[in-house]
């Protein structure tokens, strides 16, 4: 086992329900790529806040519809669902930065910690990556914030 790491539990909904009654509590909750695919992000946010220790903190991964390839394509007038990615056909919320962010907040978490993922940074390394964050709203595909309760 790593240093500093007690306990990873990875599951479901279900299993998140079933950890919330037995009184545990973890310093990151993650919420990867979930939150676009439900109808009430904030409430689940607010849900999962007894699973956080007092200075833990949820980890929230989104895509950014504003990202420029998908613009442009809307621009197009297209709007096809995908089997995966931003257009990805089980989406039932879309987000921008800016909305991602108001979304964070709504659920009355202050957000800690910003990243921004986009095909710059893969390709270009640090480089790509701080030419993300200057741009994020256009430049990055994929947002990442970690956020404490307020």
């Amino acid at each position: 086992m790593a240093a500093g790491i007690e306990t990873i539990v990875a599951g479901g909904l279900e299993a998140s329900f079933a950890l919330q009654e037995s009184g545990r509590r973890f310093h990151h909750v993650i919420f990867a790529d979930v939150l676009e695919h439900v109808s009430d992000p904030v409430e689940m946010l607010r849900r999962f806040e007894p699973l956080l220790d007092r200075d833990g903190t949820f980890l929230i991964s989104i895509p950014n519809i504003g990202f420029l390839p998908a613009r442009a394509k809307i621009a197009r007038g297209l709007w096809e669902y995908e089997d995966s990615g931003i257009f990805d056909r089980t989406h039932l919320r879309f987000y921008t930065v800016r909305s991602g962010r108001e979304m964070v907040e709504a659920a009355a978490l202050r957000i800690e910690r910003d990243a921004y993922v986009g095909p710059l940074a893969t390709r270009l390394g640090q480089l790509g990556a701080r030419l993300t964050g200057l741009r994020p709203g256009l430049l990055a595909k994929q947002m990442v914030f970690e956020a404490s309760l307020t």
